[in-house]
């Protein structure tokens, strides 16, 4: 099997619509052609993280998500950690990745 399959079936096997053609979503790619911007936005790495992202975002923000108060008096004082860039939003992302999930 040569790469391009390879990256094919990696692809397939993520849920829809990130086994979909992402090029006409994902677009301002800093890369000089556009059949490398469009390899880009279709590599299925670049989809698995899109989709790891939407899950953090689901979980967090999302219908039903996990909420715990900073200051248990005030009721809309929310710890907000995916909204703050830190390292344990970025690890957390990059080993759901890693698992596939």
């Amino acid at each position: 099997m040569n790469a391009m399959t390879d990256g094919k079936s990696l692809k397939s096997q993520l849920p829809h619509p990130y086994n979909q053609d992402l090029s006409s979503v994902l677009t301002h790619f800093d890369r000089r052609t556009p059949f490398s911007r469009q390899r880009l936005a279709n590599d299925p790495v670049t989809a698995a993280y899109i989709a790891a992202a939407m899950r953090l975002v689901g979980r967090h923000l999302g219908p039903g998500p996990e909420r715990t108060p900073v200051d248990p008096r005030d009721e809309n004082s929310l710890a907000r950690p995916l909204l703050s860039v830190n390292g344990s939003a970025i690890r957390q992302t990059r080993c759901e990745v890693a698992a596939g999930r």
